[in-house]
């Protein structure tokens, strides 16, 4: 019974299952650190597996390995169809994931991820410049005596 609750959290876990034709899934990513002794992962560090685990899906899902989600056209064709470059503005893929194109809905949970990632990745280069610098002078040398 522990098992099948066990099986069922990671099969309903958000950002894949064990059951998606990507192995690299964030609930396998996360039990392989977990059992490697490194299980303690940071927002950034878990915003990352689940960026890679999302863009590895939708590559699969398109058949397109090589696919760059950061290009409109691109996107647009892995959404709407070879062909076809149509809008691939937030509001254009919300209409059509709501309508059940599985593709749109990844782009936009990939592209929400993404722009957590950028959000912690500033606030971290902020901190990082406010934060007090040590002198770089050298030690005072005490006078020699004669």
């Amino acid at each position: 019974n522990i098992n099948n609750n066990i099986n069922n959290d990671i099969n309903n876990f958000p950002y894949g299952s064990r059951n998606d034709n990507n192995h690299n899934s964030l609930p396998t990513t996360l039990l392989k650190s977990a059992s490697s002794g490194t299980g303690t992962m940071t927002p950034l560090t878990t915003l990352l597996a689940s960026l890679n685990s999302v863009e590895s899906s939708i590559k699969a899902m398109v058949s397109t390995p090589d696919l760059n989600l950061n290009s409109r056209v691109q996107v647009s064709r892995a959404v709407f169809g070879e062909g076809q470059t149509q809008s691939v503005s937030r509001d254009a893929l919300e209409a059509v994931a709501g309508g059940g194109n599985v593709v749109a809905a990844k782009v936009l949970k990939w592209r929400s991820i993404k722009a957590s990632i950028s959000r912690i990745e500033k606030a971290s280069a902020r901190r990082s410049s406010s934060l007090p610098v040590a002198s770089q002078s050298s030690p005072s040398s005490s006078p020699s005596s004669p």
